[in-house]
């Protein structure tokens, strides 16, 4: 007889569980992929089945998936947090490499000629898809070869305009008519065409010396989303979780091409995995051929969860047959005190709201009635409320429109398309207006509310006003260039001026110039930091940063569309944009890098609705055409969103009836300014259906 103790059962069985779980945490270990991301034959021993494929997102470019919503990676339950759950091993289907890339729709050639010791190189097709670029660049280099300063003349740019088809909206250059290359220098001769349709044409781009001229023929080929959908050649995998390392459950992952227009969707699972397919960008590069792109090729991606940090990460590049591992962090979100609509007010005007501006205080919120061209033509009013209750204090007739619009030390400035510049005090007492005898669109205190900058203004570009009297303090003039930007150094010494063509420059308060830039067209977007440091862009599509002295400090092309407004921190170090293409951007100001980007819910950003606080931790957005309202912190989560119903005014009918293939709906309705106070606890926006509200901080 066995005189050893008898062992009890229930031991019995937890050591052979344990057993069991270490042997097939073992084997766990050993099937599935590999650390490359190759593919393996072997199923987890769960059994559980393979991620299904997802496909990118067909015809308009918004981010929607076919039959809705996004494909599930497979029927996999959700995360057991209990003593031995583990992650199972990720099977990732196969890909199709059966496609050979495809060649550019539009062949072209690399092209050198010579003008004397001037050499110009150039590739001879300048393609665009929305895919992956919103309008394309025609980029000649320029180099001397000789030992001498050479100087040399391109075909003007109104003349250029002349040769384009009306379906390309905006045509622009990037420097001035006249160039001089020192010995050795090279330079990049840079134009943008904006191709809005399907179509080409070509540009002759004459390039002059003394009497002797050569021509740089280009095409420019604008093509359709779908002739530029590539087959899937890589893949984009991994795992998105939280800083503690918890799965981010079911949430709609999408990856982009740079533009922003095409979108690929992948749900993770319940252990967080992801994937989805993608063209290898080496298969994009051969699409384009040999033409050189300023716009990425890689794609961005970005993720929102309650409760999480809005997700923004860029630069993935995938190449074909390539299965580009990336593992996603999330960060929990900071609690913070939402908004709440204080007061609304309407009046029954033609245009609808385009300004509203509070003074230094908040006392009183001061707007102005405008709207994106075709002009109306019709008389309207500048209006003042009351800040507190929103009640209308009075309102001030105009013979049209008026563009521009300040208010600073109890006056109230407007410049208007009747040729008027009118100033108001906030007692409603008019204090001066001036005929200036030409469409108005642009008007500008100093900080200290001493002088008016307008412009133009008789025989003047830009004139320097006294603020109190309307008497002509200084003037300057830049070639009867139309004024439609402006800005102060916040020290109030100098002002940064953005002209019609395209020239910004800035002066001193006495009117002499300090430095002049070319950026193709007039700036929709216009600031100066409290360095002197200039941030300024437009139809363009490019930012430009400048320096006090006016050197470059960096410049960033816009990879979806026009940017209509902007914002930055007093120091410069952030800023904000929102453009027609309804993306916003949030910068960071001494590099250009983008920091984050989020796509609001409609077609724009409000004309003039991207505001920012001091310290660059909020951001206010209006989006259009709906009447939508956005507040993003610094990290790109949206704290606060508000939607209001559409006024039905039929006054309203003429500016609607106006909207055409020249203006687009979201440039005429929804929210077309946004102000937010210094400390971010009040925002008062305007909207193009007659309405301004007010917003404030809950608790």
């Amino acid at each position: 007889m066995d005189s050893r103790p008898a062992i009890p059962a229930f031991f019995v069985a937890f050591t052979v569980f344990a057993i069991a779980l270490l042997l097939s945490g073992c084997v766990n270990q050993n099937v599935g992929q590999n650390s490359q991301g190759t593919d393996q034959t072997n199923v987890s021993p769960q059994g559980w089945p393979n991620y299904a494929q997802q496909t990118p997102v067909q015809g308009s470019g918004q981010p929607q998936n076919p039959g809705g919503q996004a494909q599930q990676p497979g029927n996999v339950p959700p995360v057991n947090n209990s003593f031995g759950q583990r992650v199972p091993p990720q099977n990732l289907p196969a890909l199709d490499l059966s496609t050979q890339a495809k060649g550019p729709i539009l062949s072209g050639e690399n092209k050198t000629i010579r003008l004397g010791n001037i050499e110009f190189s150039y590739y001879s097709v300048a393609a665009t898809y929305p895919i992956y670029t919103l309008g394309t660049d025609i980029l000649i280099k320029a180099r001397n070869t000789g030992s001498a300063t050479e100087e040399f003349s391109t075909t003007p740019i109104k003349e250029l305009r002349t040769t384009v088809p009306n379906w390309n909206r905006h045509f622009f250059s990037f420097q001035s008519d006249n160039l001089t290359l020192q010995p050795g220098e090279e330079k990049t001769i840079h134009y943008m065409a904006s191709a809005d349709d399907s179509g080409q044409f070509d540009v002759v781009i004459g390039l002059t010396q003394d009497s002797t001229k050569v021509t740089a023929n280009i095409t420019v080929y604008s093509g359709s989303m779908d002739e530029a959908r590539l087959a899937a050649t890589s893949m984009i995998y991994g795992t998105a979780k939280d800083e503690n390392g918890n799965p981010i459950q079911n949430a709609d992952l999408k990856f982009y091409t740079y533009s922003g227009r095409e979108t690929y969707h992948a749900q993770t699972d319940g252990f967080g995995r992801y994937f989805t397919q993608v063209p290898g960008v080496d298969d994009i590069q051969t699409f384009f051929g040999g033409q050189e792109l300023l716009n990425s090729i890689e794609y961005f991606a970005t993720l929102d969860v309650a409760g999480y940090e809005h997700f923004y990460q860029a630069g993935f590049a995938p190449k074909r047959d390539e299965k580009l591992e990336v593992n996603l962090t999330l960060h929990k979100a900071s609690v913070q005190k939402g908004y709440e609509m204080k007061w609304e007010s309407n009046v029954s005007d033609y245009y609808g709201f385009f300004y509203a501006m509070p003074d230094r205080d908040w006392n009183v919120i001061a707007a102005a009635q405008a709207k994106h061209d075709p002009q109306l033509n019709k008389p309207t009013n500048f209006y003042l409320f009351n800040a507190t209750t929103g009640s209308l204090l009075w309102k001030k007739a105009t013979g049209n429109e008026c563009w521009g619009f300040d208010i600073k030390n109890s006056l109230v400035a407007a410049g208007c398309s009747d040729g008027h510049v009118y100033v108001v005090g906030v007692d409603g007492k008019d204090k001066w207006e001036k005929d200036c005898g030409s469409m108005n669109r642009e008007v500008e205190f100093s900080p200290d509310g001493s002088i008016l900058l307008t412009g133009p203004c008789g025989q003047d570009d830009y004139v320097l006003l006294d603020a109190k009297t309307g008497n002509v303090v200084s003037t300057a003039k830049d070639a009867r260039e139309a004024l439609r930007r402006s800005r102060f150094t916040p020290d109030g010494k100098y002002f940064v001026t953005g002209a019609s063509f395209g020239n910004v420059a800035m002066y001193y308060i006495n009117g002499t110039q300090v430095w002049k830039n070319y950026i193709g067209e007039f700036p929709l977007f216009l600031e100066i930091d409290s360095s002197g440091n200039t941030y300024v862009g437009g139809k363009g599509r490019t930012i430009f940063s400048y320096d006090p002295q006016g050197k470059e400090r960096w410049s960033f092309r816009i990879p979806d569309h026009v940017v209509t407004q902007g914002a930055i921190s007093m120091d410069g170090s952030r800023v904000a944009i929102g453009t027609i293409g309804a993306w916003v951007y949030y910068l960071d100001g001494k590099t250009g890098k983008v920091l984050w980007k989020d796509q609001t819910d409609g077609e724009n950003v409000g004309h003039n609705a991207v505001s920012m606080t001091g310290d660059g931790k909020l951001v206010a957005v209006g989006g259009a055409p709906q009447n939508k309202l956005y507040v993003y912190d610094e990290n790109g989560t949206r704290i606060f969103t508000y939607q209001a119903l559409e006024n039905p005014d039929p006054i309203l009918n003429l500016k609607w009836a106006g909207i055409g293939q020249d203006a687009s709906v979201g440039t005429q309705k929804g929210t077309m300014d946004t102000f937010i106070s210094e400390n971010g606890d009040k925002i008062v926006a305007a909207y193009g259906d007659d309405y301004v509200r007010m917003f404030g901080r809950l608790g």
